[in-house]
């Protein structure tokens, strides 16, 4: 059995030392001599040692020392501190310019047992100190894999290098530490094993794994601060660490065993980026440990900056486009500056614009990857105050493959993720503190409409795909089939991927539209309606409205969706509805158009009757109440840019410059304010002229946007990271 119980290990090693065959013998009485030594000795051309009275043991360089090492498993050294290992109090180590070396195998030859390195089994040992320049020691153990250097010291709480004494810290951080067959950097498993009184530790900058029970029994730890070169933390490396409170990291990309750190309630867990958080939450069950991710320096002196200049008034944070993929762009440090801006401003409400991750091979990596962006990178930092807008990317269309289990095909775009994937990854969270806090609103027609059609979704998905869709079918879905049921639900979370969002302490409401994403509904239900506005949407807009001149007439209304622009069609015509619809209820006017659907379910979605799939949409606003302001903010060009809709002269005049408005700014103009991506990608050619060039290093790696709503009715929009150095935008609402 290789592992053998600290305290088992402890007794049995004491009885052997301190008791004779016979049971009722005494054990030895050992003193010192009269220079006050327990023992002294020296290996000729090696080393010397001494113990002192005091319980100091010092171990120096012989002079002439041609292997300018110490072998710590030396038969005739441990034979003289064998008896004496409860005496030691403190170790005094002089410089060695080769190394320290230690062989459990000629240690188990020299007294009978491999565990007794250099520092292991002294249990009153309080303190060793390294003389002189900590960069010339390095420890090497040979078949030490049950004694590390410290096992089962259970007093030892401080280790220095030099005069860099800290109480109570074992400092590592200058020594080397590996194995002479390939110098892998690894501690040994049993290190620091049964060391229960240590209370924070520094590991040596360049060990690149620690192994599995490297802290087991260290009851007392609290702190740990990890070198640059960790690669790996064993299964269960901290788990009987029930004081810890802080583990920082220095590295990024490593990788964690099973259930590597304790749920701890005061644990916080230091990482460079949000991917190693994940990482570590995927094999640790956490209920209350948190994370904290540190900003860097050129971070901090620019969002400080960027809040001088933030007015007075009621906010919000807007971020877009972070497409996260494997091997991407975005290097994941949004989440944690925005919760910083939160934490200096009592800003509260974030709402993500769509498109949070890109593309993936497999259904597994397409899925992971977007709870990861969504989840990990979004609602664990901002809960019921995240909100979320669905884009285009986010049922992973670009990735290519026969079916969800490959990542090769011959076809060039398919769908990995259904709309369940997708609403329980992000608006699964909105629902989940809509109930809480009473806040959400959902389309309930919409959805009462198909719970009453349920039969009918069902014969529509198993017997009315047309021969020429099926082929369609089959190349977008990589050949997966649903059910009925599994179709159904995929309805009813397309039909909760438009919501409102009321912001009472803010008196602000978000609408949160689909702007037609490319989804299993979008395609399979709805006959490829994708790309476009669904009119089922226009209903919930006039119940909306009607109920925010009711009863928050003074509430201003954010209107928000990935794909409110689009430059690929012209005059935004799939849109124009929408915008109008929008300027009526601003101007306090009536609006009147068609709407159609691609096929009679789905026209019965928003009210159409007979089979029909089109009807007239008629929206009176004329006595209305509302006297706030209406305004848009989408993403998905992956540039900055600021538009008008509004109504001229009777005639309706969509996506005008906003600077080209000046003071032809009607009453009934509707802001439409497109954003920068979060990334640190190239913008694919359609930035602004001025735009810059994104680095990964500086301010521009990230990109998010600060809404205030002034109280003399301006918008202003404070530019977080890319685009900072443009004048900070101001918007006349009206």
């Amino acid at each position: 059995m290789k592992r053998i119980i600290l305290t088992f290990v402890l007794l049995l090693a004491f009885s052997l030392l301190f008791v004779s065959c016979d049971d009722t013998a005494d054990a030895p009485v050992l003193t010192p001599d009269n220079d006050g030594f327990y023992t002294k000795g020296t290996v000729t051309g090696e080393f010397s040692w001494s113990l002192d009275e005091s319980g100091v043991l010092k171990i120096t360089m012989e002079e002439g020392n041609k292997a300018k090492q110490f072998d710590a498993s030396n038969a005739e050294y441990l034979l003289a501190i064998e008896p004496l290992r409860d005496k030691v109090t403190h170790i005094e180590i002089e410089r060695f310019a080769g190394k320290i070396v230690y062989s459990g195998d000629r240690a188990n030859e020299a007294v009978g047992s491999a565990e007794r390195n250099l520092c292991a089994l002294m249990p009153n040992l309080l303190s060793v100190h390294f003389v002189g320049d900590k960069q010339n020691f390095w420890v090497e153990e040979n078949n030490a894999e049950t004694s590390g250097l410290f096992y089962g010291s259970s007093s030892l709480k401080t280790v220095w290098f030099g005069d860099n004494k800290q109480e109570n810290v074992i400092d590592l951080s200058g020594v080397g530490y590996g194995t002479p067959s390939n110098r892998d950097n690894y501690f040994s498993e049993s290190l620091f094993c049964g060391c229960s009184s240590i209370e924070k530790v520094i590991f040596p900058r360049q060990i690149k794994r620690i192994t599995e029970f490297t802290f087991e029994g260290c009851s007392s730890l609290k702190e740990i601060s990890l070198g640059i070169g960790i690669e790996k933390i064993g299964k269960e490396a901290f788990a009987d660490c029930e004081a810890l409170v802080s583990i920082i990291f220095n590295s990024t990309g490593f990788e964690v065993g099973e259930n590597a750190f304790p749920d701890n309630e005061d644990l916080i867990i230091s990482v460079k980026n949000e991917d190693d958080r994940a990482a570590i939450e995927k094999v640790c069950s956490f209920t209350k440990t948190e994370f904290y991710v540190p900003l860097d320096d050129y971070w901090i002196e620019h969002i400080d900056a960027q809040l001088e200049t933030l007015p007075e008034g009621r906010s919000f944070i807007a971020i877009t486009d972070t497409h996260y993929s494997s091997g991407g762009g975005n290097v994941g440090k949004s989440a944690a500056l925005m919760d910083y801006v939160r934490e200096k401003t009592g800003i509260k409400k974030v709402i993500h614009l769509g498109d949070p991750h890109h593309s993936e091979k497999t259904y597994a990596e397409a899925l992971e990857q977007l709870k990861r962006s969504m989840e990990t990178k979004f609602f664990d930092f901002f809960g019921e105050d995240g909100m979320y807008a669905i884009g285009n990317h986010d049922s992973n269309l670009t990735a290519s493959r026969n079916s969800r289990d490959e990542d090769a095909s011959t076809y060039d775009m398919d769908i990995l993720l259904s709309d369940k994937d997708i609403y329980e990854a992000t608006f699964a969270h909105i629902e989940e503190g809509g109930k809480k806090n009473g806040n959400v609103v959902y389309d309930e027609v919409l959805l009462d409409i198909i719970e009453e059609n349920r039969s009918e979704i069902t014969d529509f998905v198993l017997n009315n795909v047309a021969p020429e869709d099926a082929e369609a079918y089959n190349k977008l879905f990589g050949n997966v089939s649903y059910t009925a049921d599994e179709m159904y639900e995929n309805l009813v979370c397309w039909a909760k991927m438009h919501y409102a969002y009321y912001d009472h302490d803010s008196k602000i409401c978000y609408i949160v539209l689909n702007t037609g994403a490319l989804t299993v509904t979008d395609f399979a239900i709805l006959n490829r309606e994708l790309w476009k506005f669904h009119p089922s949407q226009y209903e919930f807009l006039g119940k909306m409205f009607s109920e925010i001149s009711e009863k928050y007439s003074d509430y201003d209304v954010v209107v928000a969706g990935h794909m409110l622009y689009d430059k690929s069609t012209p005059n935004q015509t799939y849109h124009k509805d929408l915008f109008s619809m929008l300027s009526a209820f601003e101007g306090g006017t009536s609006v009147s158009f068609s709407a159609s659907g691609n096929n009679a379910f789905s026209g019965k979605l928003f009210g159409c009757e007979n089979g029909e799939k089109s009807r007239i949409m008629n929206y009176d606003f004329s006595g209305n109440k509302f006297e706030g302001e209406v305004f848009c903010i989408t993403g998905h060009r992956h540039l900055d840019l600021d538009l008008v809709s509004q109504t001229k002269n009777g005639e309706y005049y969509m996506s005008v410059p906003y600077d080209e408005v000046g003071d032809d700014l009607s009453d009934n103009a509707i802001q439409l304010i497109l954003l920068n991506q979060d990334n640190a990608s190239e913008n694919n050619g359609e930035s602004e002229p001025d735009a810059e060039k994104p680095v990964k290093g500086t301010i521009t790696e990230q990109s998010f946007t600060i809404f205030t709503i002034t109280d003399d009715n301006t918008l202003v929009a404070t530019r977080i990271g890319a685009n900072s150095g443009q004048k900070q935008k101001i918007y006349n609402l009206g």
